[in-house]
């Protein structure tokens, strides 16, 4: 729920920056993406909850401009009263935008060896010993140096 949500707002703030520099392309290839999410979002959940709605909601404000006929009759299947274009346009939230894990790739000598999930307001200390514990049966020894590149990945030096 919680991803979902993050999605939606993340998809909220980049199609208006995309309509507003003219980057339709982009801006209905994020509007796909947010479809995919939506899809993946568990369907038994998803009909109990509000945010599902929410989300096919502002789905929809947001094709609007590109579909408006479509989006017409879409914004009515979902039990609305007045036109799309009387709606307000989503505006999107920064704190729901915040990941509250991440996913880093652990390297050795740069080679790719595994993924670790720590939170993202993990210390470099917290993170380091992560990886260290993820790839411990693949080194030989104590390394030489960790390098934390912060939300991206650790790259142990041996």
């Amino acid at each position: 729920e919680k991803e979902l949500n993050r999605v939606r707002n993340n998809t909220i703030k980049c199609v208006t920056n995309d309509l507003g520099v003219f980057s339709f392309n982009t801006a209905v290839a994020r509007l796909m993406e947010f479809v995919n999410a939506m899809y993946n979002y568990e369907v038994n959940v998803a009909k109990k909850n509000a945010i599902y709605k929410d989300c096919a909601k502002d789905l929809v404000l947001l094709l609007a401009p590109f579909a408006p006929h479509f989006c017409e009759e879409l914004w009515e299947m979902l039990g609305q009263k007045y036109s799309v274009f009387n709606q307000s346009y989503p505006t999107f939230d920064p704190a729901a935008m915040v990941l509250d894990e991440v996913e880093l790739a652990v390297q050795i000598n740069s080679k790719m060896r595994a993924k670790v999930t720590v939170s993202s307001s993990a210390s470099k200390d917290e993170i380091e010993k992560a990886a260290l514990e993820a790839v411990k049966d693949q080194l030989s020894g104590a390394p030489k140096k960790i390098i934390v590149v912060p939300n991206r990945l650790v790259n142990i030096i041996a």
